[in-house]
């Protein structure tokens, strides 16, 4: 007789059972459909259990049985998975040590306290949470891959993605995405001083946040990647922080290493940037205040950095600098192209939707924007294109070359001047073309 052990997966006990074939020229005895029949049960027990080491039960098996069991073990070890390991040291409610850690349907938590709350989610990480609030929306598909990754909300669960090492992200549910939105079919109609209902009539229209980075932090259909890890360092006037690296604002998008964004709408490419603001989300006067802020600002380069922080909620709206090393205090409007030009106090009022009391189509907020740029001058509207240009309290001008400076006073603004070249140097002027 020829014997002969296959591994076949029970579809209704989810283990692998081994199926012995005894073999002779007439047929199969009752006997060899005995050993069948014995190794599957005892095999499918051995299989659900830990699967542990060869010969552990071998005082309670047969000689036949022992065979059957290390052959399977062996096949088994060979063609297991391998590299695949998970240490952790809780045990408690809560830490996932009883693989409990997926709660939604579908979702996979993999970790130490990982927890997968939505469905379809996936956490990966020592105390990487998904975690939900029973909003209007599921949140589905959401992403969490980090040691204390987290993706959270305090009303709206929205699809989104935080990976590394402290990356967040935060699904609000206030007045910022419901008027920045530009989806006015999608909410009910703001209020008296932008009171009223912030849930979605549909959330799958709001956009999640994405958070790449260790520190990385995002809020409602925000992006930021890059590693952020200067805090208790200075950079553009202000004290870097944990809770500062968190600017609690929808819309922006942020691309690069220890680069800080704070102003809706506002786009950063680049390492070691900044701009900085007053808005903490905190709501009522510092919301209506500081809302504006740094509206549709852009900066793209490195070492730049746009400074409102103590200044006016008009403070760095529509600014835009490309280059390096560029600084722009207390400025709206400012154009800045090139390496070590400064702009200060080149601002006057320019109506930036912040999103609290107004609840717009794209078209009609572009069209309004439009209208108060040009309403306002462009704000301070200064252009600086070259290197080494230095404006103070100048606005409505250009500086074109290297080393032009032109200032002004708080009581005596220069200008509406063209100053091209090189280290021009003027004070007070107005309607002045050097």
């Amino acid at each position: 007789m020829n014997k002969i052990y296959k591994l076949v997966w029970n579809r209704v006990t989810n283990s692998w059972v081994a199926a012995s074939e005894v073999a002779k020229s007439h047929g199969k005895s009752s006997r060899a459909r005995g050993r069948v029949t014995l190794v599957a049960a005892v095999l499918g027990v051995l299989m659900a259990t830990a699967l542990p080491a060869f010969g552990v039960y071998a005082a309670g098996l047969t000689d036949e049985q022992k065979v059957i069991y290390d052959a399977v073990l062996a096949q088994l070890e060979n063609n297991g998975i391998h590299y695949v390991s998970v240490k952790g040291t809780s045990t408690d409610s809560g830490s996932n040590y009883k693989n409990d850690g997926a709660k939604g349907k579908g979702a996979v938590a993999i970790g130490e306290k990982a927890l997968a709350s939505k469905g379809g989610t996936v956490s990966i990480g020592r105390n990487a949470h998904i975690e939900g609030n029973g909003g209007n929306a599921d949140g589905e598909g959401s992403v969490a891959i980090g040691d204390n990754s987290l993706i959270t909300t305090n009303g709206l669960d929205l699809a989104s993605i935080a990976i590394g090492k402290n990356a967040k992200v935060l699904n609000g549910s206030g007045k910022q995405e419901r008027g920045l939105s530009f989806t006015p079919d999608n909410f009910d109609k703001p209020g008296f001083f932008g009171r009223g209902n912030t849930l979605p009539k549909n959330a799958d229209k709001v956009p999640g946040g994405i958070a790449i980075g260790t520190n990385s932090y995002a809020r409602t259909g925000s992006i930021q990647l890059g590693h952020h890890t200067f805090a208790g360092y200075k950079m553009g006037g202000i004290d870097v922080t944990n809770a500062n690296e968190e600017a609690n604002i929808v819309g922006m998008t942020t691309v690069g290493t220890n680069t800080y964004n704070k102003g809706a709408l506002a786009n950063m490419y680049g390492a070691y940037s900044i701009i900085t603001g007053d808005f903490t989300g905190a709501g009522g006067f510092n919301s209506v205040t500081y809302g504006p802020q740094n509206f549709g600002a852009n900066v793209v380069g490195s070492l730049n950095s746009i400074r409102s922080k103590g200044h006016s909620g008009s403070s760095g709206v529509a600014n835009s600098i490309v280059g390096v090393a560029n600084t722009v205090e207390n400025a709206n409007g400012t154009l800045v192209y090139g390496a070590g030009n400064k702009i200060t106090n080149s601002v006057t009022s320019i109506s930036a939707p912040s999103g609290l009391t107004t609840l717009n189509t794209w078209e009609d907020t572009v069209t309004a924007l439009q209208k108060s740029i040009k309403d306002s001058k462009s704000g301070g509207a200064v252009l600086a294109i070259g290197g080494g240009n230095v404006a103070d309290y100048v606005r409505h001008s250009q500086l074109v070359g290297v080393n032009n400076t032109v200032t002004g006073t708080e009581n005596k603004v220069s200008e509406f001047n063209m100053v091209n070249g090189y280290q021009n140097t003027a004070t007070n002027i107005t309607h002045v073309t050097m």
